[in-house]
């Protein structure tokens, strides 16, 4: 049976490794551990997490690490067979453990945390202080082979209970409902982002349609000159729409320029998302633009619809 604990090394890097009260051979820095949930579907890279109890007992201490602690502890190298000490011992007396198998990162701390140094202990072969680590509690995680993993709720806390009455079963959730928790505040900034947007575009849209409104206003008496000489009403509104246009392709370029500006100075912050895709940019542009040309063309068709003598009579 594969029971294994997770602990997450917490790296504090300086000039070199540094985690869980422990050291990789011929290094030293310490550092602080946070413990976390059995390891659960993840991809294994090189070596083996499959170990049975009796395989684990009275056999050498084993751990597996992640692709980041093998990175930070062993660059360069192959980390099967390589040893390290944590969690049990002292400096004088270290306790070692040989890594057997090097699994894919996850992202312990939240979908938007960053990747975290991490090793997975067999319970075997766990030290009792495990359990004052975790404060004498532990996270089971099971799969339901129907798909919907609520039901399963009352039959978990019915087995805990038959098992031992007295064992305290909380917090019990499907992994949905953790995806949910655990996303609900980027989903809610996403929408409320996404209404500034709108609202924004909306009040530019406004904006451009009061400045070509009023240019027309101002050209009425040029506009019914040139309709009285022959202009068409094509024309005219091309004219009009030309110089509307024109300004909102200003703005368009400047806007273009500092979303990539901007974008540059927030990758280091925004994780995980590209802050120039082309295809995001190009499509928000299309978007200010049509609002843009709706704006332009209303007061163009109304400049362009007025009778030559009501324009020169008008002035």
């Amino acid at each position: 049976m594969k029971k294994f604990l997770v602990v997450l090394a917490c790296l504090l890097i300086a000039s070199g490794l540094a985690f869980a009260g422990g050291k990789a051979e011929g290094k030293s820095e310490p550092a602080a551990a946070a413990k976390g949930a059995p390891a659960f579907h993840i991809g294994v890279v090189t070596g083996t997490v499959s170990q049975s109890e009796d395989d684990l007992r009275g056999a050498e201490r084993v751990m597996v690490v992640s692709r980041a602690l093998a990175r930070s502890a062993f660059p360069g190298q192959d980390p099967i067979g390589k040893r390290i000490s944590c969690c049990e011992g002292s400096p004088e007396a270290p306790v070692w453990k040989t890594v057997v198998g090097v699994v894919d990162d996850v992202r312990t701390a939240g979908p938007a945390g960053e990747v975290q140094p991490e090793f997975y202990l067999p319970l075997d072969q766990a030290p009792d202080a495990s359990w004052r680590w975790n404060q004498q509690s532990m996270t089971v995680v099971a799969r339901s082979r129907s798909g919907d993993a609520a039901h399963l709720i009352p039959s978990l806390r019915a087995a805990v209970a038959q098992l031992d009455p007295g064992l305290p079963l909380y917090d019990v959730a499907t992994m949905e409902t953790r995806l949910q928790e655990s996303t609900a505040l980027y989903r809610f900034l996403l929408r409320l982002l996404g209404a500034l947007g709108l609202s924004g575009m909306l009040l530019a849209a406004v904006g451009v349609y009061g400045v070509v409104a009023y240019g027309v206003t101002q050209r009425r008496r040029e506009i019914g000159i040139r309709m009285a000489l022959g202009a068409t009403t094509r024309e005219v509104l091309r004219m009009i729409a030309r110089a509307g246009l024109r300004m909102v392709a200003v703005g368009l370029l400047l806007g273009a320029v500092l979303s990539l500006a901007i974008g540059r100075a927030l990758a280091d912050v925004v994780r995980g998302v590209d802050t120039t895709d082309a295809v995001t940019l190009g499509g928000v542009a299309l978007l200010l633009l049509l609002a843009s040309l709706a704006a332009v063309l209303l007061p163009s068709r109304r400049a362009a619809r007025v009778h030559p003598a009501e324009s020169l009579a008008a002035e």
